[in-house]
């Protein structure tokens, strides 16, 4: 047993003794070299790096970095050798541990066409046999891009198989082996991940590839093909669906193509077959023909389940090396696509689809895209598309023939766009299409009643699609809903006063919040019919944006009468707000009256709630007028707060003078209240809201005060009418009434005094005396109406006055006073003429009042004359 351990102890030594010598003679700068060869680093490329020995307890090589600019990168390597070779003063890597290696590469060097180029590389450097372990594989283009990044990547060797594997993206899977046998290596490799799985198998003999299958399960077709073709990205994602597509296809390269050859294309919704034979060199042509049973749109853009959804959602949060690149238009290729089958949606289907494009020198020229549109429709595409260094553009021209298009409204409005009969149609159109825009210009469409000419554009940029139309129409009617979309918008934009007193009603606004593009319509109509009321030239422009629809210029014309407003709804708060802009209008209005008004505001109380909406008004009118009134250059702006409606101003030429005013109009309970200001209205235009003769003066007024009135019915609101007033008048007539003439009279220097009470009572009740100046403060409270303090002129006399007057019985108690100059005795001057006075009454009805009069102090002067 001493001698077992003596022989142990001993053979270790030796062995250590060995392994040290090993390392002592070994030139580890000589196998530093053979590693970098066998890397296939460039030493003379590489930048200078340094690396050390660990020797206890078993030698390796550490290097801390391996660069070499444009190719590879290595950080943190260790190079462990087999004990055989250490022995054997011959060192043998076994095994290679690098933290992180980025490769960088050219665009070409990612391409499935040449992947069996790097392959049957890797055979004949004999990489076959390395074993290596890499924390971080990464791939790096030259334009600074990831297409791919592995972790974990382990690659090993044992008994002529290859095995790799590593992670992508925390998601995906890479696994692969390499099988041996003499001059043939069977390659494999599967990829799996949340939405797809991909499967190769091929054969390479004297490291050359000679046939390979090929084999894709995917849910994400319409993504995988954006990212080929980035350009098509928005189409790849409407017609998103989680329903696995399996794509299978033969592989054998020839000289300067890669030919797929059984194509075979198949899921319940996509059926195709076909083959490419696609070229490696730019000088020569690739072929692509695929020919398709079935493309049913519809159910591949249907919604996908709830659990998929989220399966989706974790997958797109842990893919962040999709690498969007344009199509190669240098690479020249001929294309032909055909189709039995295209299913657009439940109602619309192509047949016959016919696809036949060149690409070559750097442009793709489509010489027919074709097809027929449920067995009556056609249409045909041309064009060609062209790249710049950020995009494709499509520049063509289409053409179609379709028995309805409430088929094409439904496809981008949905079925409440719908028009009650199926509308024939023609469409034509110049095209500019890219990833970014599309634009429809000299646009014409024709329906059996009418004709749409414009333009219309639309840009994919940012969060939010721009689009902008001018598009007119010959004629519309929106009563008949003889064309789509239009009389759909027109009955959401009304339907949104109607149920305001529900629960729910702010719910109606979430479409307008939910808008997430800003488009700008502008729309003309030679003729349009709209509540069995025909108007020409109408026009206005429809403007939406995320929580914000106007209706603006919207210019209407009938006859006389035109309107240009402005309406706006702005949902960005809780409330939303309503803006009503009237730049200009001459209409008939019938609501200029205290029952009318009374009428409007029940019709409001009755069918709407104004707590649940914000109204701002502001308004201009040429002229606002019903049977009585007529306003002209009116002004007016206002503010609902619930129920009350802030007037901030309101003018208006009114009787042949300008009237403004400010105040508030409470609807429950109603309540007006009023400040104003009436400068030179027309008295006789006053009259013509009262009887005949009933005001019969002439001449102008101004007043300014206050007046309010509460009230459910007219005639409390009359009683409750309320009104403090200064007034002023110029050049009143008043009837029935001769002070003037009596004053001439009696200044006659042969006035016969003894007829002075018949020429008063002459004078109270004959003849007409016009009031050249009247200044007077009025108060009405419940129909009693009150002067007090009234001042006034005639051509021969001053006065004042004080009255009451009751506008239910036509009662007037009035009590005035006439002062004048009586001439001067006979052989006196005219300087001791003397004042003198006489005192008038009058009560009784309006029209025939009892008038009085006083004059003691006229008698006593005609005496001493």
């Amino acid at each position: 047993m001493k001698k077992l351990l003596i022989s142990i102890v001993i053979i270790t030594g030796l062995i250590f003794a060995l392994i040290t010598a090993s390392v002592s003679i070994t030139d580890f700068s000589r196998v530093y070299q053979d590693f970098t060869k066998s890397a296939r680093i460039d030493m003379p490329a590489m930048e200078k790096s340094k690396f050390r020995i660990k020797k206890f307890p078993i030698p390796y090589i550490i290097i801390d970095e391996i660069n070499q600019k444009d190719n590879i990168k290595l950080k943190n390597i260790e190079v462990h050798f087999t004990p055989l070779s250490l022995l054997m003063f011959d060192p043998k890597i076994a095994e290679i541990k690098i933290e992180s290696a980025i490769k960088y590469i050219n665009h070409d060097d990612v391409n499935f066409l040449t992947h069996h180029e790097f392959i049957a590389e890797l055979i004949s450097e004999g990489a076959l046999s390395l074993q290596a372990k890499i924390g971080r594989l990464t791939f790096i283009e030259s334009d600074g891009d990831s297409p791919l990044e592995i972790e974990d990547f382990i690659y090993e060797s044992a008994d002529g198989i290859t095995h790799f594997h590593g992670k992508i993206d925390k998601s995906s899977h890479i696994t692969g082996s390499f099988a041996q046998s003499g001059d043939e290596v069977m390659f494999k490799l599967n990829m799996d991940d949340y939405h797809y799985n991909v499967s190769i198998e091929e054969k390479y003999k004297n490291a050359a590839l000679e046939s390979g299958k090929v084999k894709i399960v995917t849910d994400r077709l319409s993504t995988n093909l954006s990212n080929l073709i980035p350009d098509v990205n928005k189409i790849a994602h409407m017609l998103s669906s989680s329903e696995n597509v399996t794509i299978t296809f033969d592989i054998k390269p020839t000289q300067n193509h890669t030919e797929f050859k059984n194509i075979l294309i198949t899921s319940s919704f996509l059926s195709g077959k076909g083959e490419a034979i696609l070229s490696t060199d730019v000088k020569h042509a690739s072929v692509v023909d695929f020919s398709f049973d079935q493309i049913d749109l519809a159910a591949w853009s249907k919604d996908r389940a709830p659990e998929m959804k989220s399966k989706d959602n974790r997958g797109e949060e842990e893919h962040h090396h999709t690498i969007y690149r344009k199509f190669d238009f240098n690479h020249n290729l001929k294309l032909n696509i055909t189709a039995n089958s295209v299913k657009l949606n439940e109602h619309s289907t192509l047949s016959k689809v016919n696809i036949a494009a060149n690409i070559g020198e750097g442009a793709l020229l489509i010489e027919d895209f074709s097809g027929k549109i449920d067995q009556e429709g056609k249409f045909n595409i041309t064009g060609g598309v062209v790249q710049n260094s950020f995009r494709s553009l499509f520049n063509g021209k289409i053409k179609l023939h379709h028995k309805d298009l409430n088929d094409f409204a439904e496809l981008f409005y949905g079925k409440e766009s719908l028009a009650k009969n199926a509308i024939p149609f023609y469409l034509s159109s110049d095209i500019k299409l890219s990833s970014v825009d599309l634009s429809l210009r000299n646009l014409l469409l024709k329906t059996n009643e009418a004709e749409m000419i414009g333009h219309i554009s639309t840009k994919f940029i940012g969060n939010n699609t721009r689009t902008n139309a001018t598009v007119k129409f010959s004629s519309m009617s929106l009563d008949d809903n003889n064309f789509p979309v239009m009389p759909g918008m027109l009955q959401k934009f009304i339907s949104f006063a109607d149920g305001m007193k529900k629960p729910d009603y702010l719910s109606k606004f979430t479409p307008i919040r939910q808008i997430n593009s800003i488009s700008n319509y502008d729309l003309s109509f030679d003729k349009l019919t709209y509540n069995g009321r025909l108007y020409e030239n109408v026009r206005f422009n429809l403007e939406l944006s995320p929580s914000r629809a106007s209706l603006e210029q919207l210019v209407i014309h009938s006859g006389d009468e035109f309107i240009d407003t402005t309406l706006t709804l702005e949902t960005n708060d809780i409330k939303p707000t309503l803006t009503i802009t009237i730049h200009n209008a001459y209409a008939r209005a019938n609501f200029l009256s205290a029952p009318s008004l009374l009428a409007l505001k029940n019709r409001i109380l009755e069918h709407f709630d104004l707590s649940k909406i914000n109204i701002i008004m502001d308004c201009s009118f040429k002229k606002l007028y019903d049977d009585n009134v007529v306003l002209e250059k009116v002004l007016f702006q206002a503010k609902s707060n619930k129920n009350l409606l802030r007037i901030s101003k309101f003018s208006a030429n009114l009787f042949g003078g300008r009237l403004q005013s400010s105040g508030s109009i409470l609807l429950e309970p109603y309540t007006l209240n009023f400040v104003y200001a009436l400068n030179s209205a027309q008295i006789d235009e006053i009259a013509k809201l009262f009887p005949k003769n009933f005001l019969n003066i002439g001449g102008i007024m101004s007043a300014n005060g206050a007046w309010s009135t509460r009230g459910e019915k007219p005639n409390q609101l009359l009683y409750n009418f309320y009104t403090k007033s200064d007034i002023i008048a110029k050049n009143i007539k008043i009837n029935n009434f001769s002070i003037d003439d009596f004053v001439k009279k009696i200044n006659l220097p042969s006035y016969n005094r003894a007829n002075l009470s018949k020429d008063i009572k002459k004078a109270l009740l004959t003849g007409s005396t016009t009031i050249l100046d009247l200044k007077t403060s009025v108060e009405m409270t419940k129909g009693i109406l009150k002067t007090t303090s009234a001042a006034f002129k005639t051509n021969y006399s001053a006065g004042s006055s004080a009255a009451l007057f009751n506008i239910y019985d036509f009662n007037l108690d009035s009590s005035s006073i006439f002062s004048f100059y009586l001439t001067a005795p006979k052989n006196s001057s005219a300087s001791n003429a003397e004042p003198t006075q006489i005192g008038i009454t009058a009560k009784g009805q309006l029209f025939s009042p009892k008038k009085e009069a006083t004059y003691n102090k006229l008698e006593k002067a005609l005496k001493a004359r």
